[in-house]
């Protein structure tokens, strides 16, 4: 393919994919590597990214594996890249679902509350998909811990101002979305119980801490936060030492 696309998609939650004007082409790992750190870090000097992309090699053949996937990638569509001599960057035409996962949760850091309509479109907004899945590279593993711990953040600051307004199962469903990145995260199990709380359920409550706490003692072999042991005692449940479960 030659010639630039009027519409070129880049998609790097879940499997890495990209479209042009809706048709899905196959690149090669270098070319894809290429695209999804300029997409993650931006603009990019040339040694900079080869050096993340080809750490172990030497410069010189670094940056000749660098200039091969850039002409591979012009070769498929001119308007993936702006290469110059000392500078890469995407296409200003190129869209990515991880830039607009980020401006959404600079959205949510500035408004303070759920700028969507409905429980479905608060989730399917701030993303469910792991980045990058099946790729292991050390700036991928770097790129994707940040992202989860970004997503987390946004989904229980929205799922507290759920609780503040009283929508229970917003407030559940948000609090279960973070613990599905994380599940070994206080905050977000005592946002579920919460939730549970709020919403007259108290069974609920209960087995969310309980599972919670068997899997920290088999996994990490401590219990439950105080705050959260307290929290689930005012339902009346008395918190007992429990036995991890193989």
């Amino acid at each position: 393919m030659s010639g630039c696309s009027s519409t070129c998609r880049l998609h790097l939650l879940g499997c890495f994919a990209l479209h042009l004007d809706g048709a899905s082409v196959e690149l090669g790992g270098r070319e894809e590597r290429v695209l999804a750190v300029l997409a993650l870090r931006g603009p990019q000097r040339r040694s900079v990214l080869a050096g993340t992309l080809w750490p172990d090699t030497t410069e010189e053949r670094a940056l000749s594996s660098l200039r091969a996937a850039v002409m591979r990638l012009r070769r498929t569509c001119e308007g993936l890249i702006d290469a110059g001599r000392s500078r890469i960057s995407l296409g200003d035409e190129v869209t990515c679902d991880t830039v607009e996962l980020g401006v959404r949760l600079d959205e949510v850091d500035r408004l303070g509350d759920v700028p969507w309509a409905s429980t479905s479109e608060a989730l399917a907004a701030l993303g469910g998909r792991e980045l990058l899945t099946g790729w292991y590279d050390d700036w991928v593993l770097e790129e994707r811990d940040a992202l989860q711990h970004r997503q987390i953040r946004g989904l229980e600051s929205l799922a507290e101002v759920a609780l503040m307004t009283g929508r229970a199962q917003l407030a559940g469903a948000l609090a279960e979305r973070a613990i599905g990145i994380e599940p070994l995260t206080d905050s977000a199990q005592e946002l579920l119980i919460r939730a549970h709380l709020l919403g007259g359920n108290r069974a609920a409550a209960i087995q969310a801490y309980r599972s919670y706490a068997r899997r920290l003692l088999r996994e990490l072999g401590i219990r439950p936060s105080a705050s959260m042991t307290e929290l689930i005692g005012s339902t009346g449940f008395v918190a007992r030492p429990v036995a991890a479960r193989v």
